[in-house]
C-alpha cells in the first residue's frame, strides 16, 4: 500500500509540474549575444555549428557581426569571430528559473548585470 501511495503522489507531481525543456547551447548563446549587444534575441541568428562552438550573426542594420559562443557548465565563453581569444570582460554565465533564462554579466564574483528572457 505504501508503494502505491508513493506512485500516486509522484504521478500527481508530474502532472502538476509544467515540463520545460532545458535550453540548447544555441538558445543560450543567442540570448547571451543579445545581452552583450543590448539587442532583442530575434535579431541574433544561428549561423552554423563551428569547431569552437556555435557561430551566431547579429545585424544592427548598418553592419553585421559574427560571434562564437561555447557553453561550459553554467559559464558562457564568447568572442567575436575576428578575435583569437575568448573574452573575459565581461564574463558571462546563465541560469534557469522556471521559463526564464537569466544571462549574467560578471566581473570576478560580482554580478554586474542580469538580463532575463522568457523562453
Amino acid at each position: 500500500m505504501n508503494s502505491l501511495l508513493r506512485c500516486v503522489v509522484a504521478s500527481l507531481l508530474l502532472v502538476s509540474t509544467p515540463l520545460i525543456a532545458s535550453p540548447s547551447d544555441n538558445e543560450i548563446c543567442r540570448y547571451a549575444v543579445a545581452s552583450l549587444v543590448s539587442a532583442q534575441p530575434q535579431q541574433v541568428r544561428d549561423y552554423r555549428q563551428g569547431a569552437d562552438g556555435v557561430e551566431l550573426r547579429w545585424s544592427n542594420g548598418a553592419s553585421t557581426e559574427l560571434f562564437i559562443c561555447a557553453i561550459d557548465g553554467d559559464s558562457i565563453q564568447w568572442r567575436r569571430a575576428q578575435d583569437s581569444q575568448w573574452q573575459q570582460s565581461p564574463s558571462l554565465g546563465y541560469s534557469e528559473q522556471g521559463a526564464e533564462l537569466i544571462i549574467e554579466h560578471r566581473l570576478g564574483s560580482a554580478v554586474l548585470r542580469q538580463d532575463r528572457y522568457r523562453r
